[in-house]
């Protein structure tokens, strides 16, 4: 696993960061966030692995 982020990283936390969700009390599920994200990132799977390198990242 790579520390570096891409395009795709940026877009969920900008997409989390533009709607105040910034801690676990605050949040969006991942259809939410494929939702907000016009579904460009692909499938409900791909996202959670995203989701899981982000928090694994800390």
């Amino acid at each position: 696993m790579t520390n570096k982020l891409n395009r795709s990283d940026y877009l969920i936390l900008d997409t989390l960061h533009g709607s105040n969700m910034t801690d676990q009390f605050h949040s969006m599920t991942i259809e939410e966030i494929m939702e907000e994200t016009g579904n460009v990132l692909g499938v409900r799977m791909t996202v959670y692995r995203m989701v899981t390198k982000l928090v694994k990242l800390g």
